[in-house]
């Protein structure tokens, strides 16, 4: 079993904010983060693995530190590289790449790269846990896309729907998995 969790409320990117990768979460994002610990530690899992990016680490670091396991850091669960420079017209251009999933903004990457890339992780995670709970903390696009790769039919609902935190539970079963969590039917 695998648990995916979406960062915990997180600084808006704005004009001179912090780079992409180092947005903290907010002071209401890490009691967010302190009241995960009870659920995910319900779970009993063996390893915690997160993004790279500030947020999605704060959001798993005190389960972590509660259960006495290491986060493990991960380049493959980091959000979607963009390629844009923040702008306050940012959303006509995401939507672009929801349609577009080849479409790609310098040297940014695409949706589809970005759909192998997360599918190949959660799938790769998943079949480790075997029947053993792993966390995944990573960033909403990602997830949407990601659950894409295993058959969501409509991940940019997903994606507009999905609370910060969010987590959903994937489960292997017979030649297909299962998700469920908010935002999914």
């Amino acid at each position: 079993m695998l648990l995916v969790v979406r960062h915990a409320d997180a600084e808006v990117r704005c004009i001179g904010g912090p780079p992409e990768d180092r947005r903290p979460l907010t002071p209401h994002g890490r009691r967010q983060a302190d009241e995960l610990i009870a659920t995910l530690a319900s779970y009993e899992p063996i390893e915690i693995h997160t993004s790279p990016y500030e947020r999605a680490a704060a959001t798993v670091a005190p389960t972590a530190a509660h259960l006495g396991i290491p986060v493990r850091e991960r380049w493959e669960l980091q959000e979607w590289d963009d390629g844009l420079e923040t702008t306050n017209d940012w959303e006509p251009l995401y939507v672009r790449c929801w349609s577009d999933p080849e479409h790609r903004y310098g040297l940014g990457e695409s949706h589809a790269q970005l759909i192998a890339r997360a599918a190949g992780a959660l799938d790769e995670l998943l079949t480790r846990s075997d029947d053993r709970c792993i966390i995944a903390a990573s960033h909403g696009t990602w997830i949407a896309r990601g659950f894409q790769g295993f058959g969501i039919s409509d991940p940019l609902d997903l994606w507009r729907q999905m609370p910060a935190p969010a987590i959903y539970r994937v489960d292997r079963n017979g030649d297909g998995v299962t998700v469920t969590g908010p935002g999914l039917a």
